[in-house]
């Protein structure tokens, strides 16, 4: 959700409408629900999301129209966004799929048992661009390679995506950063993505070397957490300070993601 308001505020987005889509949360507190639906909400500044992390606070307090869809086993995204679509009134002419690290660049898992979060996103937005005229989709990847796959590049090369330089807007994501407490090792906001944008787009970072190792802010519980624990470092590579912005048809192709 941070990353999608980042780059409204980039690209001047005009009554934009922000969904964050969500797996693994428990209940949700000081939301609006949507009439006939019991997993997606309107986000306040209020907003709590019980058993996840969470920015949606953020994105609401600074006047963003933010949705919260709550992923139900078998559930239909293209029908989720519909019902939002319909609920503000607004005709889409823009979609753009927002992600952090790269891991969307996998190929395609929506064959498995269990599709990937961001997989279901993209056959989502590409069933929308069917369904309405004249919808253009990109699919926006911010600090590539926090969590790519190890094959990132030959997608990058096959798909020819734009590259958007983020280090001139560094003063201003800094500047945001600070004002809304982060990047933050509470454990109720804390980032990878944040503080990996964080330190790449901050000239006294990498100046000119191959890459920088970088301390994290992590809670405390992710550092000692015997199952996954987290890594207090992170190495921060020139790519990260790059934004990929991928045509969402093309990319989807290359992925594997077909809509019949």
């Amino acid at each position: 959700a941070y990353m999608g308001a980042f780059a409204d505020h980039l690209f001047e987005g005009k009554n934009s409408v922000l969904i964050s889509v969500r797996g693994s949360v428990k209940a949700v507190h000081g939301a609006i629900q949507l009439p006939g639906s019991n997993h997606i909400f309107q986000a306040t500044p209020e907003i709590e999301l019980v058993g996840t992390r969470q920015t949606e606070h953020l994105t609401a307090a600074r006047g963003i129209q933010t949705f919260v869809v709550c992923m139900q086993p078998g559930g239909d995204l293209h029908e989720d966004f519909q019902r939002i679509i319909h609920y503000t009134g607004q005709k889409p002419s823009h979609i753009k799929l927002i992600d952090s690290g790269g891991d969307l660049l996998t190929t395609s898992t929506l064959t498995q048992a269990r599709p990937s979060r961001d997989h279901r996103a993209l056959e989502a937005a590409r069933r929308l661009q069917e369904s309405l005229s004249n919808l253009m989709s990109h699919t926006l990847v911010f600090v590539p390679g926090v969590d790519a796959p190890p094959y990132m590049d030959e997608i990058v090369q096959d798909t020819a995506p734009y590259l958007y330089d983020l280090v001139p807007q560094a003063p201003l994501f800094q500047q945001r950063a600070t004002e809304d407490g982060l990047p933050s090792d509470d454990a109720k906001y804390f980032s990878r993505m944040i503080s990996a944008l964080y330190y790449a787009t901050h000239p006294k970072t990498l100046r000119e070397q191959a890459y920088s190792v970088q301390p994290l802010l992590i809670p405390v519980n992710r550092l000692i957490d015997r199952k996954r624990a987290w890594p207090a470092f992170m190495a921060v590579h020139p790519q990260m300070s790059k934004l990929l912005i991928f045509d969402t048809e093309k990319l989807s192709k290359r992925l594997g993601i077909h809509v019949l």
